[in-house]
């Protein structure tokens, strides 16, 4: 079997892969509207200790930037810039959210 899919692949054949069904994603409507939309993604989700200035000023002057920063803390997001915040800086707003609810 193998043998044949290798073969099919190397001739224009069927790939394994057209089965593989897409992952589709629905994104809240607000996403469209952020500015982040126009800035590269890398600026959002920085190197462990690399510079995430770019990504908060962008989020600082963002139109949406509370619908983010909510998206962020109700889906527990553990990496990037959302809403100005990073990981570490959500924290906070986490646990006092987890605190209200116990």
């Amino acid at each position: 079997m193998m043998g044949d899919a290798r073969h099919r692949r190397g001739s224009g054949g069927h790939h394994p892969y057209n089965d593989v069904p897409i992952l589709s994603v629905d994104c809240p409507p607000w996403m469209e509207e952020g500015r982040c939309a126009q800035t590269d993604p890398e600026a959002f989700f920085p190197e462990k200790g690399g510079a995430h200035g770019l990504a908060k000023q962008v989020c600082f002057s963002c139109p949406v930037r509370e619908e983010c920063l909510e998206f962020a803390i109700e889906n527990r997001e553990r990496f990037g810039i959302w809403g100005g915040l990073s990981e570490i800086e959500r924290r906070p707003l986490l646990k006092a959210r987890k605190g209200v609810a116990a």
